[in-house]
This record gives C-alpha cells, structure tokens and sequence, in this order.
C-alpha cells in the first residue's frame, strides 16, 4: 500500500487511505507480536527469561544497526517507494523463513475477558499504559519531530546507528542482571533516564544534542523495556495468553491516547510545539515511574 500510495490516495482520499495503513500496520503487528511472546515464553526457562530475552532483543538490533541508514539512502538517492519495496521483500524473505520453525508446541489457549482487563491489578495496567505512550513518543513522535526540525535524513539515519549500538548492549547486560538481581533498580533508573532523554529530546537545538540525547535513549530505554519484560514474562509463564493479551490492550492504549492528544493540539497550535508538548507529556509521566514503581511479582521484582 505505501509503495503505491499516490495511486491509492488519488482513488480513496488521503484519510482513508491513513485509516487503511495504520488499521492493517496495528492488525499485523499486534497478531507478530502476541504470537512472538507466547512462543517465547513457552520455550524458555523461567529462570533464564531475562538473559534470553536480552539476547533475542539485542540480535535484531544489531542486525537492523544500519537499517535506518541504509533506509536514509534509498531515499535521498531514489525515493521513498524505493525504499518501501526494500522493505516488502525483505518482510518477505523474514516471513517464509519463519514457516521452517522448529520445536513449536502446541498452546491451549482459553481467554477470558476479565483477566484481560484485569481490573484487579491497576498499577501494572498504568505502567502498561505509560509504557505505551513511550512507544509512540520514541517511535512516531520524535521522528516526525526531526523531519519538521529539517534534520536530513541521512543524519537522522546516523542517529539511529547510535542509539541502536547502546539499546543492544545494555538490553542484553541488563536481562543477564534481572536474572541475578531482580528488576526493581534497573527499572527505577531506566524509567528515570528513558524519561529525561524524552524531555531533552524535545528542546535539541543542534546535531550534537540530538546525537547525545537519542543516543541516551537508547540505553535508558534499553535498561527500562528488558527489566519491565523480564519481570513480566516470569509472571505470565502461569497463564499465557490471557496475560500477554493484558499487556498488549493497554499497550496499545497508551499509544492510542498519544494520538488522540496529539491531533487536537496540532489544531491549536504549530506540528512542532504539539509534537514537542507529547514528547514532554510521555516523558513526564516515564519518569514518574521511576518515583512510583513499587516491588511486586507482575513486573517489578
């Protein structure tokens, strides 16, 4: 769809033809997602989920270090179709890759509606929520935020090589740690971090602080999201499915809430102050975490 997207929007409109690309994006990535942890969690030892876990978010990293670049290049050289296509055929080859999968077993999954909602446990719902609004803040946000800042992009592709490099590599120390230590320190000060790299993002004035501050996120960010699902996937070894359902409804929530602030502040003021205000606003209420987060055996332990 993206790669023919003139032909597309000339036929439907531009708002439906966003609706489109962001309700199959949403459908395909929450079905990958959910199936990924339920298969990983099935398949590791609960006393090993936090190494495991570093080392499986740490390969694709590595792997993608030169993804935002190489990205960068296609489309100052060629264009952003060109770029898209790129994308396709390497989903593509990812994809069938996956069909010769071994050892899958079989899960017997019955869900049910309250313990997806789970009313009972509202402080790991919140963090969910904030965890959320982090996602869209650090991965929709920002980027557009340096778009309209005319930062080129094959800067922004060198600022992502960084940031990738450091989320790796502290991702995976700090899964190899959890297992050891638990999670409680390592998320108090990743969500303190991950927090202010926000905030600071959100008033760069130069390519250096840019670097400096995405790079910052990048570690943080890696010490906040391994801790918090470390702790998570231990809890869930017990029920599945219903708890990674949990998880990705108020996931999903926070970065849905982004958008709806969002839309009405680009009404009221300029793209780039209502950008700027939704990076401060995720970067608060991230930080916050680190104040208000408390030991218990859902997340934080």
């Amino acid at each position: 769809m993206l790669f023919y997207n003139n032909a597309i929007i000339s036929f439907f409109g531009g708002i439906y033809f966003l609706f489109m690309v962001g309700f199959l994006n949403v459908l395909a990535v929450g079905l990958y997602w959910i199936a990924h942890h339920i298969y990983f969690i099935n398949s590791i030892k609960k006393e090993e989920i936090g190494s495991k876990l570093g080392i499986i978010s740490g390969i694709p990293v590595v792997a993608a270090v030169a993804s935002p670049f190489l990205g960068s290049v296609l489309i100052t050289n060629f264009s952003y179709n060109i770029a898209f296509l790129v994308s396709v055929i390497l989903l593509l080859i990812a994809s069938f890759i996956l069909f010769f999968s071994k050892n899958i077993k079989n899960i017997k999954i019955d869900l049910n509606i309250d313990k997806i909602i789970d009313k009972k446990n509202k402080n790991k719902n919140i963090i969910f929520v904030i965890q959320g609004l982090g996602h869209a803040a650090t991965g929709f946000v920002w980027p557009l935020l340096l778009f309209y800042l005319s930062v080129k992009l094959i800067s922004i592709g060198i600022l992502y090589l960084f940031s990738n490099i450091a989320y790796a590599y502290i991702g995976y120390w700090s899964g190899k740690n959890t297992d050891k230590n638990g999670s409680y320190k390592i998320v108090k000060i990743g969500a303190a971090g991950h927090g202010a790299s926000m905030i600071l993002r959100a008033f760069v004035s130069s390519f250096v602080s840019i670097t400096a501050f995405q790079t910052m996120g990048g570690i943080f960010g890696g010490l906040l999201s391994i801790s918090l699902d470390s702790g998570f996937f231990r809890w869930s070894t017990n029920d599945i499915a219903n708890r990674i359902m949990n998880r990705e409804v108020y996931l999903h929530i926070g970065r849905f809430s982004s958008i709806i602030l969002l839309v009405p502040l680009i009404f009221w003021q300029s793209p780039i102050y209502a950008l700027i205000s939704i990076l401060v606003f995720s970067g608060i209420t991230t930080f916050l975490l680190s104040l208000f987060v408390v030991k218990d055996e859902k997340l934080v332990n």
